[in-house]
């Protein structure tokens, strides 16, 4: 598998098959973790986005939402624990979580199969080595139809001004808003 790095940080896939094994993924990691009948997987590889794309990604710029984590300082890459709520259409919540017994594998879970997917995907884009949905394993292929299907809320994603966050300007929106 080939990865294009986007400017924000995220991939990318370019299809070339043998995801899974390469990633380090074994069969037994999905049934080990799966605790409900839908969950997606992600084995990370690197630092995570600002926990703040997520929002955008899933329900748009500035949108009302509860969160939850562990994202100190709030730009922080290294976050391990994520809780999104939507407050306005009351969409179900997201969870990205890492595992307790592989801190590598984050489980993504809602009762929203968009939503999960969406960010799983995208964790995997940004993040990850493999995803591996309930069914199994995404191929290169599956991976290319999801970014295709996502691609507006993707785009949303890439163009989130948190992509721009750092120790020195934790706040970038308010940068933008002063110029």
């Amino acid at each position: 598998m080939m990865k294009r790095r986007s400017s924000q940080g995220c991939s990318l896939v370019a299809a070339t098959g043998g995801l899974s094994r390469a990633a380090g993924f074994r069969q037994t990691d999905a049934s080990y973790f799966w605790n409900s009948s839908r969950m997606h997987l992600v084995r990370i590889d690197r630092d995570r986005p600002d926990y703040r794309v997520f929002i955008d990604l899933l329900f748009g710029s500035g949108w009302n939402v509860d969160t939850e984590g562990n994202s100190r300082p709030v730009n922080s890459r290294t976050w391990t624990s994520l809780y999104i709520a939507d407050r306005t259409r009351g969409e179900p919540p997201v969870t990205l979580e890492a595992s307790d017994a592989d801190p590598q594998i984050f489980q993504v879970e809602s009762a929203s199969a968009r939503l999960e997917v969406l960010a799983a995907l995208y964790l995997f884009l940004c993040s990850g080595s493999a995803i591996v949905a309930p069914e199994g394993a995404l191929d290169d292929k599956q991976q290319l139809a999801l970014q295709a299907r996502y691609s507006a809320e993707l785009r949303r994603a890439a163009d989130a001004v948190w992509h721009q966050s750092s120790d020195t300007n934790p706040y970038p929106n308010l940068t933008a808003i002063r110029r």
